[in-house]
């Protein structure tokens, strides 16, 4: 742990979205995990925020055992949203330690199905 990546995400706005991830060579007990939206970097309110000790209706992290997690975000927190592009990251906190290993845009799109 302890390398910050850079990554481009996409979804359908109003769909569920889900990210599995691992952490390899887990060694201690995480304490929370943050999966959070905001429409810019430095923007002070989230558009949305899910976090693994706490199950809410935007959505939730779940260990799913051995070092790996699950992000969902639940139809409900973007359904609302304009599509366009916006910013996230992946905050762990362990201890006394914060680490960001995922960071970058989360671009929503329109859906064809449903349409505007």
């Amino acid at each position: 742990m302890g390398i910050t990546q850079r990554m481009a995400l996409s979804m359908i706005r109003g769909d569920t979205f889900t990210m599995p991830f691992e952490i390899e060579n887990l060694t201690t007990t995480i304490d929370e995990i943050y999966f959070s939206c905001r429409t810019a970097f430095g923007a002070s309110n989230y558009v949305f925020q899910v976090k693994m000790t706490t199950t809410s209706e935007n959505g939730e992290v779940t260990d799913q055992g051995d070092g790996k997690y699950l992000v969902r975000v639940a139809p409900v927190a973007t359904e609302n949203l304009m599509p366009g592009q916006y910013v996230y990251d992946l905050q762990i906190d362990y201890g006394d330690d914060v680490l960001t290993p995922l960071i970058g845009t989360l671009k929503i799109d329109y859906g064809v199905t449903e349409g505007e």
